[in-house]
């Protein structure tokens, strides 16, 4: 909800909460969502890291429920490991492997 109303204050206070519910919540549709606004969140502060763990970890969750917005999270996921100068190749991983050939 604070992604939606683009409440940034309230969603830094409210996502490291949410790091307490992945135990409670082992639904991937519903960690997905989460992971996806915190890995959001923490791009628009320039946090490159956490972002690309937090959009890593979305991915997956996306790919194991069959989210079609897996995709479009690969790209996010891909754009922060740039920006992070990431080591890793996440568009060679084992996950992304599935999405090798679309443009």
């Amino acid at each position: 909800m604070c992604d939606q109303v683009k409440d940034k204050k309230r969603m830094k206070r409210v996502y490291p909460q949410t790091m307490n519910l992945d135990a409670v919540i082992s639904d991937p549709r519903v960690m997905g969502i989460i992971k996806e606004c915190g890995g959001k969140m923490y791009m628009s502060e320039k946090k490159w890291e956490l972002a690309l763990e937090e959009l890593f970890e979305c991915f997956k969750c996306y790919q194991e429920s069959g989210n079609v917005r897996a995709k479009n999270v690969l790209v996010y996921v891909i754009l922060a490991s740039m920006l992070c100068s990431a080591t890793i190749n996440y568009a060679d991983t084992r996950e992304a492997k599935v999405y090798k050939d679309d443009k």
